[in-house]
Parts: C-alpha cells; sequence; structure tokens
C-alpha cells in the first residue's frame, strides 16, 4: 500500500513530516494530479467553474417565473356568480365548470340570497359545492 493512501484518515501535517523524501514526492505528484478536485465524503468531484454556476443561477430564475405564471390560472379573467350562472346557460358540462372554477382566480358571492339565486338558476349542486370550496380557500 503506497503511504499517500493511509493519509485519508490521519491529520495531514504531521504524516508529511514523518514521510522520506521519495514517498513525499510520491504524495505531492498524487496531490498535484488531483489538485483540481475536492473530495465530498469521500468523492472526487471535480468543482463547477463560473460557467456551470451562471448557467444553475439562470436556470432557476427562468423555473421560479415559470412558476408564478403557471400559479395565475386561466389568465387573468376572474370567475364570479354570473359568469359561472352564464357556463351553465350555455350548456356546459358540469365537469368542465368545476375544472374551470379549480383552475381559475374567483370572486364567488357565497351569501345564503346569491345561494338561493344559484339555485333558483338550476346550477347543478356540485358546481355550488365547488363555488364554495373556492370561496373559503380564498378566505383562509
Amino acid at each position: 500500500m503506497p503511504p499517500f493512501s493511509l493519509l485519508s484518515n490521519l491529520d495531514t501535517r504531521s504524516c508529511l513530516a514523518g514521510l522520506s523524501p521519495k514517498a513525499l514526492s510520491e504524495y505531492q505528484t498524487q496531490s498535484n494530479a488531483v489538485g483540481i478536485f475536492k473530495t465530498f465524503g469521500g468523492l472526487n468531484m471535480k468543482m463547477p467553474n463560473r460557467e456551470v454556476f451562471l448557467f444553475a443561477a439562470l436556470l432557476v430564475l427562468l423555473l421560479s417565473c415559470s412558476a408564478a405564471i403557471a400559479q395565475d390560472g386561466a389568465g387573468s379573467e376572474v370567475l364570479t356568480n354570473d359568469k359561472v350562472i352564464t357556463m351553465v346557460k350555455a350548456g356546459l358540462p358540469p365537469s368542465i365548470i368545476v375544472n374551470r372554477i379549480h383552475a381559475s382566480k374567483t370572486n364567488f358571492n357565497t351569501d345564503t340570497d346569491e345561494l338561493i339565486r344559484l339555485q333558483q338558476a338550476r346550477v347543478p349542486r356540485e358546481i355550488i359545492n365547488a363555488m364554495v370550496e373556492a370561496w373559503a380557500r380564498v378566505r383562509l
């Protein structure tokens, strides 16, 4: 076993003082050969250069911007009670309206009189429930 292989478990400075000139030369040769590497948990990993850091920073910035845009929902339209009634009267299936409620910004009025108006407009129960849930999420 070469003398430099024992240095990983010992204090390097104290070990170098006791090495023969040949062993010291061999250790220095190996150290120079892997000088561009840093050891992390026993694994040799090449340290990233400046371009890699800049690319990573740009990637994080782009991902955070796209996440913010995706959270914007279905555009800038805000769903209201009247828009839901319009979709129901147009004959859209309840599942599509519920999905649209979940994916959009909403400004629903869920007062008692409005709930009665929704029922009288023949808005299905599952849509009214989705509207009340959306209203509750906004308030929390």
